[in-house]
């Protein structure tokens, strides 16, 4: 039976490195889209094609996306993997406004900006309450509020 490297080793050695190529991923969620379900640990090269079973060939992904990639490899999955997150990774107004719940924003300022009568106003709205000393994690919250824009 193989021993395949842990979820959070897995995590760990591919965080930075996503971030230095300007994409976003989360512990415990698919590096692809960032859904946070029963993840794989997916060969980047597959196994039949030579790939190995070191951290430096896996990625998390949840089953969909595992699916999905199941047959691309190189290049190609790489350029996959580069536009699921850069135009899926938790798309979503909601996603953005769960990031700020975490960093400190209270439910009640939550309510009120997910009233806001358009996704731009609301957006407009984040950056300006962002704007004060978030520091490292305002560039990640900026960062994925340019990809729902």
């Amino acid at each position: 039976m193989r021993k395949l490297p842990t979820q959070k080793i897995i995590y760990r050695f591919w965080e930075e490195r996503f971030l230095k190529a300007g994409l976003n991923i989360e512990e415990k969620a698919c590096f692809a889209c960032g859904k946070g379900t029963n993840l794989d640990r997916a060969h980047i090269k597959p196994k039949i094609n030579g790939g190995s079973d070191l951290v430096n060939n896996l990625h998390l992904l949840c089953p969909g996306c595992h699916n999905d990639s199941e047959f691309i490899w190189g290049g190609s999955y790489w350029r996959w993997i580069i536009y699921i997150n850069k135009n899926e990774y938790k798309n979503s107004i909601m996603w953005a406004m769960d990031r700020m719940k975490k960093i400190g924003f209270s439910t009640k300022m939550l309510n009120r900006l997910g009233k806001q009568k358009s996704k731009e106003k609301l957006l407009d709205y984040i950056y300006k309450k962002l704007e004060g000393g978030l520091s490292d994690k305002k560039y990640i919250i900026k960062f994925n509020l340019n990809k729902i824009r």
